[in-house]
């Protein structure tokens, strides 16, 4: 414990804030020190260890530090692991507070929690799915164009009709687009 305190700039302030609990969340509340910095408490970083027990949620963990907001699917990809594996171990991670399940537009995302870098981090990267999300992209091509039909939608966003014809039935679903025949238009 000496050396993880000696570790921060303010030993005074990590030592005195080892005892604060957050009410909120499982997982503790980091502190600051003298000079407004996050310092996190002792709690806050066993209650880390203890979620990061398993060598899979540690590469789970991992990955979405290097990418904020990946889906289900690119982490099960990427790291090679069992739907299965993914799904439990998220599960654990998210349960215990680590992570945060962000569900929005039919695509569930996972995110860090963690220190203010970490939020400004997740914010950034969830404009970035924002701009990549396919309902977003076809909102915006209908801006553009008025109407259209999903194949020429599809073909300029470079992707494919089945997709895209998706994701229309789905928006209009909940009334931003509007059916005509067989073209589409913002509402």
């Amino acid at each position: 414990m000496f050396e993880l305190a000696m570790s921060f700039p303010d030993a005074s302030a990590f030592l005195s804030g080892l005892l604060t609990m957050s009410d909120s969340s499982s997982l503790p509340t980091p502190v600051r020190d003298s000079q407004g910095a996050m310092v996190p408490s002792l709690f806050f970083l066993l209650g880390l260890m203890r979620g990061l027990d398993h060598p899979n949620r540690r590469r789970i963990y991992q990955h979405l530090l290097m990418l904020p907001g990946d889906h289900f699917r690119s982490i099960v990809r990427t790291l090679r692991l069992g739907s299965g594996t993914v799904r439990h171990h998220l599960s654990i991670l998210v349960a215990q507070g680590i992570v945060r399940r962000d569900d929005r537009n039919g695509r569930v995302r996972y995110y860090i929690r963690g220190s203010e870098f970490q939020s400004d981090n997740n914010r950034l990267f969830m404009s970035h799915w924002a701009y990549r999300d396919v309902r977003s992209r076809i909102l915006l091509a209908l801006d553009r164009v008025k109407e259209a039909r999903p194949a020429s939608l599809a073909r300029d966003l470079g992707t494919s009709r089945q997709l895209v014809s998706y994701h229309l039935a789905r928006l209009a679903d909940i009334g931003s687009v509007r059916r005509v025949g067989e073209r589409y238009r913002r509402v």
